[in-house]
């Protein structure tokens, strides 16, 4: 796999990790200083890749450079997981991010086999003491998060069934 490639060959961990219909997102740690030779390694083979596989002309397939943010401290790391495998509910793909194969939940979450790219056990034991109680507390973690988007949905379906029901 082609993130199994840059990462190994980058020395990044992978925390999490979910893949879009037109982007994606990665939560990594880096042993060395190798994020920008990795994002351009990564996106240009997948580019190179993407445009001869469909008889596309060489060229851009991402429109921006990629986008990164230092983590300063374990709440904003739990934060930005969190915000990553939701990335497919807030965009109403699915209603629960286990309905969406393509991201790390489903590993971290204990109900799939980690690729070997994902660092599973190096964020979960930011939020457990045993792989039971750390697959437990990330589960929980995450629902919190569908839960506010659901009750935030819920709000502003509300807001709108008030707006039109008053009268003129």
């Amino acid at each position: 796999m082609l993130l199994e490639k840059h990462t190994r060959a980058c020395g990044w961990a992978v925390l999490t990790y979910v893949l879009m219909t037109n982007h994606y997102h990665l939560l990594l740690r880096l042993r060395e200083p190798s994020l920008s030779d990795g994002m351009c390694g990564l996106n240009g083979e997948f580019s190179r890749f993407t445009s001869a596989r469909y008889g596309l002309e060489p060229g851009h397939l991402f429109r921006n450079r990629f986008w990164s943010e230092p983590m300063e401290d374990e709440r904003h790391l739990l934060a930005t997981a969190r915000y990553i495998v939701l990335n497919p509910v807030r965009a109403g793909i699915c209603r629960t991010p286990g309905e969406w194969s393509w991201s790390s939940y489903q590993a971290l979450a204990g109900r799939a086999f980690p690729p070997a790219f994902l660092a599973a056990d190096e964020l979960l034991r930011l939020v457990g003491r045993t792989p039971a109680k750390a697959r437990d507390a990330y589960r929980a973690l995450i629902q919190a998060g569908v839960d506010e988007l659901q009750a935030r949905d819920g709000a502003r379906h509300r807001d709108k069934t008030r707006t039109r029901a008053r009268p003129s």
